[in-house]
């Protein structure tokens, strides 16, 4: 009768401990869209514009394409004219709704970076960009990290590497009409996208940036010896930036900066402002 108890016992603590504790606690609801008080207003048109969300309990995510904020009520200046959307992300309780507002920019009335105008005239009509037929080099390949330029082997307006014609009837536009838009013409092709820089990711002695784009790229925009293999390519670093010339590199994963044996290389790219 003993050991008949102790086997009850035994079992009755065994499922007792298999059995957790579990406090239900609902997540909460998330508001609709159409529930949140959201404003981006700007003064005058001007180019600054003030964000602000004012639905209780709701957190905030702001993205405005070249920046990001959590807060609830923030300010910003951007490079932009014409009709700008920003799109917001309310973090509630029981998860997340996300909606856009639209604020219209008629002129530049505060100072935006230079390289806004380096790139894109600082303007809704942008800038284009083709190859540099004024130089004895639009395309190639050289030293990582080491050189500026090709120095293993390039090619010029006319010639036909085996990763594709370089040719004047190609070209590239930035502009800021509503947004940092980057758009690609090639063969006759238009392909949109959209691009942002960042100046203080530079090296020294070698780069002053790096620019990314999204959804297009660059002319010939693969690795010089791995062609479309590799991917296309989507960020490069700025070599040099002028009103008139840019200069990109781009090097494959595995490519050693200032490889000391002289084995890595990257992907360089010459251009000029299309007149």
């Amino acid at each position: 009768m003993k050991h008949l108890f102790r086997y009850i016992i035994a079992a009755a603590v065994t499922v007792t401990a298999c059995e957790p504790i579990v406090k239900d606690i609902p997540m909460g609801g998330v508001v609709a869209p159409e529930d949140l008080i959201l404003s981006v207003t700007n003064e005058n048109g001007g180019n600054k514009i003030r964000m602000e969300n004012k639905t209780p309990g709701v957190g905030s995510l702001w993205d405005w394409g070249i920046g990001k904020s959590t807060y609830s009520v923030c300010e910003t200046i951007l490079p932009y004219t014409g009709e700008v959307t920003i799109n917001f992300t309310g973090i509630c309780d029981g998860g997340t709704v996300s909606t856009t507002c639209t604020v219209n920019i008629d002129k530049i009335t505060e100072k935006i970076p230079e390289e806004w105008y380096l790139f894109a005239n600082g303007s809704s009509e942008g800038k284009e960009w083709t190859w540099n037929d004024e130089s004895d080099w639009c395309y190639g390949t050289g030293s990582y990290g080491w050189e500026t330029s090709p120095d293993w082997d390039s090619w010029a307006v006319g010639d036909t590497p085996d990763v594709g014609e370089i040719s004047m009837d190609d070209y590239i536009k930035f502009d800021l009409d509503g947004g940092a838009n980057f758009t690609s013409y090639v063969d006759g092709v238009e392909t949109k996208g959209t691009f942002v820089f960042d100046m203080t990711a530079g090296t020294e002695g070698y780069s002053i940036g790096t620019l990314t784009l999204y959804d297009a790229s660059v002319l010939l925009p693969v690795d010089g010896y791995e062609g479309e293999g590799a991917g296309i390519l989507s960020k490069f670093d700025i070599i040099e930036l002028t009103d008139d010339t840019m200069v990109l590199a781009a090097a494959l994963d595995g490519q050693i900066f200032q490889d000391e044996n002289w084995n890595s290389y990257a992907t360089y790219w010459n251009f000029k402002k299309k007149q």
